[in-house]
């Protein structure tokens, strides 16, 4: 059943969900998109081998904006984790491999699931590799060294990576130039996301994100930052911002 779109949300690590203060956007988020109802979330390790400590920091940030009804989705998928996600309100698809993630959602059903849920009205939130499935394409090193993409889930219009601000961002530089996309890419680093709005505009929360275009004449890329601008602040993201 269609429901109301929610935003869907992208994130470096998980930090953010654990924001305080004027930074802390979960819970007034929550909040506001659900009408304070009771709410209950489920868990994605497929991309980390369902390692349980992750899974306890997820439970840690629910507890923290007032959710207590959660539930690791584990990735041999049984019938109770199935009808779990079916019923979901928030869904956290966590970091780690993204090829071995995005297989596990491919070969049980659960990418299926996460399609309905997102058009019935969950809200979805990506860490790091999960944050790659929710936009448009992922990619995997075949054995020879050479990177294969392959489409995601596309609920975000971007291709995505995060945290190798260190590396500046030397991989995902190559990866763009070389696509044949124009797609805008966006490097999240650690302590950076972004809320993505269901009519296009998006949200930088945390830190700064680099934002890559290429050039349309030249094919070379252009770079620039988007800036967190406090709250309620938004930008479309199909208008150019790239500040020299």
């Amino acid at each position: 059943m269609a429901g109301v779109l929610k935003p869907q949300v992208l994130l470096a690590d998980s930090s953010l969900l654990f924001a305080k203060g004027p930074s802390a956007f979960l819970g007034p988020m929550l909040a506001e998109q659900f009408d304070g109802n009771s709410l209950t979330a489920a868990y994605l390790g497929a991309a980390n081998g369902d390692q349980p400590e992750y899974f306890e920091i997820f439970e840690a940030a629910m507890a923290g904006v007032g959710i207590g009804h959660v539930k690791m989705i584990r990735q041999e998928f049984p019938v109770s984790d199935r009808e779990w996600l079916k019923q979901a309100d928030v869904i956290v698809l966590a970091g780690g491999d993204i090829a071995l993630g995005w297989e596990v959602f491919s070969t049980t059903g659960i990418r299926e699931i996460l399609q309905e849920r997102f058009l019935g009205g969950a809200m979805l939130i990506g860490i790091s590799a999960g944050a790659v499935h929710l936009c448009r394409q992922g990619w995997r090193k075949e054995k020879n060294g050479s990177i294969q993409g392959f489409d995601t889930l596309g609920y975000v219009p971007f291709l995505i990576d995060c945290h190798d601000e260190a590396n500046d961002w030397k991989d995902f530089r190559q990866r763009l130039a070389s696509a044949n996309s124009d797609i805008p890419g966006l490097g999240l680093p650690f302590g950076g996301g972004l809320i993505y709005y269901p009519h296009g505009e998006a949200q930088p929360i945390g830190k700064p994100l680099v934002e890559f275009r290429k050039d349309p004449e030249t094919g070379s890329l252009r770079e620039g930052l988007l800036y967190p601008m406090g709250k309620g602040h938004r930008v479309a993201h199909n208008e150019p911002h790239i500040e020299p």
